[in-house]
């Protein structure tokens, strides 16, 4: 992975050397596990994907998917009554990149699907996951605090975190406007 892929610098919790190794083992049989947790637009999802085509690049089957999706995949294969093959086409990968965990609420089978595609491939394949929804609030954003705690075991057992902090990079521009909107009403106020 090039340093040209990610943005360095002091928005990030993780160092250069950590991300690398996180970067060269991603499809390891170790199977690590990175999770970036941050706020939105600063960029968990560049990073995810930048650790995905680097595995790419190095072989191996990658899989990339927001949480809804897999949820709503899951459900309907659950209806169809084809359970076993869903969870098969999520251990497949050697590395599965989970977006926008948290995000949206989960339906009540959607998280129980979620921690088992993650049980699935608990020590035996590597996941990426983004999320902005800090450990503590896990159990409000699943709807059920020990399918949570179970999935928090998983996931952080050999995991590397990462946390970028810092304002929406998609927001950068409106900055200077927000600001000078402010000085105005703080002007006035006075």
């Amino acid at each position: 992975m090039s340093p040209k892929v990610i943005p360095w610098g002091p928005r990030t919790t993780a160092t250069q050397a950590a991300l690398r190794e996180v970067a060269g083992s991603a499809c390891s049989p170790a199977a690590s596990r990175a999770r970036n947790r941050c706020p939105p637009g600063v960029g968990k999802r560049m990073l995810a994907v930048a650790l995905a085509r680097s595995a790419v690049g190095a072989g191996p089957r990658v899989y990339f998917t927001t949480a809804a999706e897999l949820a709503a995949k899951c459900h309907k294969v659950a209806v169809e009554g084809r359970w076993s093959s869903i969870m098969r086409f999520f251990a497949g990968p050697r590395l599965l990149v989970i977006d926008e965990l948290g995000y949206l609420p989960l339906p009540g089978d959607g998280a129980s699907a979620l921690l088992q595609v993650i049980n699935q491939r608990y020590l035996k394949s590597s996941t990426i996951r983004t999320t902005n929804v800090g450990i503590a609030d896990w159990a409000g954003a699943f709807g059920d605090a020990t399918v949570a705690a179970a999935m928090l075991d998983r996931l952080l057992h050999r995991a590397a975190v990462v946390g970028i902090d810092g304002p929406s990079y998609r927001l950068r521009s409106h900055q200077p406007h927000a600001d000078n909107l402010r000085k105005g009403v703080i002007g006035h106020a006075g």
